[in-house]
């Protein structure tokens, strides 16, 4: 015993080192998030109510009942899940936490980007500048700015900037499969506009490295493989985009929208802790929210006047750079790239910014001669970016504000859809209400699109930016119907949502369920004329029996898709839109089986191509070397 004893201690003692750091790192990790780790508290706004959420909840369903999450049968009646990458459902870190409530899935989601973003800034900082207190600094700076407190709210915005870190390094480092696959994880972590900008921030990075050319083939081997691993997402992704509301080139109303002025942007700039003295932000604070902190602004300081080499000012260069498109509106000319139309947001351009912003603080820092100086800039720039995090950046809430069913669900009838009142989106969506002002527990009492699916309630029209139009068209077909219209109930609406209103007709911040006796079933004939069976019924797949006394429709209450098969009495057949909108098929007098099944020809393509990628990868690795 003694001995091991020893031997233990002699461990400890040669490692104490990495155990200090380990530990102190641990100590600044749970005091930055204390809220989250001590408190029990998690982040909340519109964005986790209305997406983040809904998507853990009904992701979590698929993988716990063991179905493939082809189908989403409750959004936007009934769209492509896995197909969506907002979803994160293909994000292995997602597999594991849907075996945990939302608490600890963000606890540990939370942690692991954070050591993600670290390590990747540290090991990037220390590979170039061969100095430990500038790494740590760059390290601190990756995982610890201010961008990461404003998108904790949005755990898909969190993991994927996280990862744009690890891409950069990889790229420095010249690992071209490693490159590939953290690139390909950003992918699945949920938000395509941050690869995209995580690949102009690798090609505007290439002239930093010291062989450009050779960094610029790495890249494009890269991008190959990554697009190999990516493919059984982004072929039913473009599909789905095809199908969308949305065009590839957004309007300037839209891709311009969350442009940071220049005075915002000086203040978050240049102000030190401005939002303990000037919180209000033009736009959602989880997209135009920044604090870098004194170190990059220091950093360019000490380059400037070490008279540091090309490279330094180069960096300095895209910093600046990146801050000019996040003006996007602001910025002369900024209409004029049709590439800048692609995806919504100007101020995501600071994710451009930040790696930047990361290189400059270790090569800054490493400049200075003294290092006892280095390692006190550290701490002080360590230090203001967690006084930064005290600041009450968000509301904070117990996980029962997003688990607990809302009182108006209780009144809406299961297995049946629900429509909101365009008069009740319209009212939430402006504040308009008496006493409305951002509060987010009216958006959750009144189950505000798309929070209803967390608990298992379609939708006719949800939150989605990717909504087909076909959806959005029936969506409008009802709200000018108006009440009492056959298409609420072939949309099988149980309840409308609308804002209740005093006896005097004034609008109350109240939402209440009117009740649709007249609702369709899942599946239903038209004109009636016969009994239907449901013999199994799941995302994505129907089963069912008829019995018919003359010809009818049958009608399959999901919209229709690319991809839907077709089976009657075991023969394959054409599906047909019902109202333009619904899964349907003619059937003649007497006894049927009906069988569809959503198998989109996109995701088997996309599956056997990130198979044979992830194949090739593998007999790769294991090829012996020359």
């Amino acid at each position: 015993m003694t001995e091991n004893k020893t031997t233990f201690f002699e461990l400890v003692k040669k490692h104490r080192g990495v155990l200090f750091a380990a530990a102190a790192f641990a100590a600044y990790f749970l005091f930055f998030w204390k809220k989250v780790y001590f408190s029990g508290l998690l982040p909340a706004d519109g964005n986790t109510l209305l997406m983040s959420y809904p998507d853990w909840a009904i992701g979590k369903k698929f993988l716990r009942n063991g179905l493939l999450p082809l189908w989403n049968p409750l959004r936007n009646l009934g769209e492509p899940f896995l197909a969506d990458p907002k979803t994160a459902i293909l994000y292995p870190p997602t597999w594991l936490s849907f075996l945990s409530g939302y608490s600890a899935f963000f606890k540990l989601w939370v942690l692991a980007h954070t050591l993600l973003a670290f390590s990747s800034g540290y090991l990037l900082a220390e590979k170039l500048f061969k100095d430990r207190a500038s790494a740590v600094a760059a390290g601190m700076l990756a995982a610890f700015n201010g961008m990461m407190i404003a998108k904790a709210s949005i755990p898909i915005y969190f993991s994927a900037f996280a990862w744009l870190f690890a891409a950069v390094y990889f790229l420095v480092a010249g690992r071209t499969v490693l490159l590939a696959l953290s690139l390909a994880m950003q992918w699945f972590a949920g938000y395509p506009p941050f690869s995209l900008i995580t690949f102009a921030a690798l090609l505007a990075l290439l002239p930093v490295l010291e062989k450009p050319a050779a960094g610029a083939r790495r890249l494009c081997r890269a991008s190959l493989i990554f697009l190999g691993l990516i493919a059984i997402q982004l072929l039913p992704f473009l599909e789905m985009l095809g199908q969308s509301a949305r065009s590839l080139l957004l309007d300037s109303n839209c891709a311009f929208i969350y442009s940071i002025s220049p005075g915002e942007l000086l203040k978050k700039l240049l102000f030190p802790f401005w939002y303990a003295f000037s919180p209000e932000s033009e736009g959602d604070p989880a997209v135009v929210n920044f604090y870098f902190g004194f170190a990059p602004l220091a950093a360019a300081g000490i380059l400037l006047f070490k008279k540091a080499g090309k490279r330094f000012f180069y960096l300095l260069a895209l910093f600046a750079v990146s801050l000019l498109l996040c003006l996007g509106k602001y910025l002369p000319g900024y209409e004029l790239v049709p590439f800048f139309r692609v995806f919504r947001y100007p101020a995501n351009w600071l994710a451009l910014g930040a790696p930047a912003a990361v290189l400059l603080v270790g090569a800054g820092f490493s400049r200075l001669s003294s290092r006892n100086l280095r390692w006190v800039l550290t701490a002080i720039a360590a230090f203001e970016l967690l006084a930064y995090a005290q600041l009450r950046h968000k509301l904070w809430v117990r996980s029962g504000f997003f688990t607990e069913m809302p009182a108006v669900l209780k009144d809406c009838p299961a297995e049946r859809r629900i429509f909101h009142s365009p008069l009740l989106k319209d009212k939430l969506e402006k504040g308009f209400l008496p006493g409305f002002a951002g509060d987010y527990l009216l958006v959750r009492e009144a189950a505000y699109p798309s929070f209803g699916t967390a608990f298992g309630f379609g939708e006719v029209s949800s939150y989605q930016v990717l909504a087909s139009e076909r959806a959005r068209l029936y969506a409008d077909r009802i709200k000018y119907a108006g009440p009492g219209s056959e298409l609420l109930d072939y949309a099988s609406v149980g309840a409308v949502l609308m804002l209740k209103a005093d006896p005097a007709g004034r609008l109350l911040p109240e939402s209440i369920a009117i009740k649709n006796d007249n609702a369709k079933d899942l599946c239903f004939l038209v004109p009636p004329g016969g009994g239907v069976t449901i013999e199994d019924a799941r995302p994505g797949y129907l089963k069912a029996g008829a019995e018919l006394s003359a010809p009818a429709v049958f009608v399959f209450s999901q919209a229709w898709y690319p991809g839907w098969k077709l089976k009657i009495d075991g023969k394959k057949a054409v599906p047909e839109k019902f109202e333009g909108t619904f899964l349907s098929c003619p059937l003649s007098p007497g006894p049927h089986t009906i069988e569809f099944r959503y198998l989109p020809a996109s995701f088997i393509a996309g599956l056997l191509l990130s198979a044979l990628t992830l194949l090739s990868l593998l007999l790769y690795r294991l090829s012996p070397r020359k």
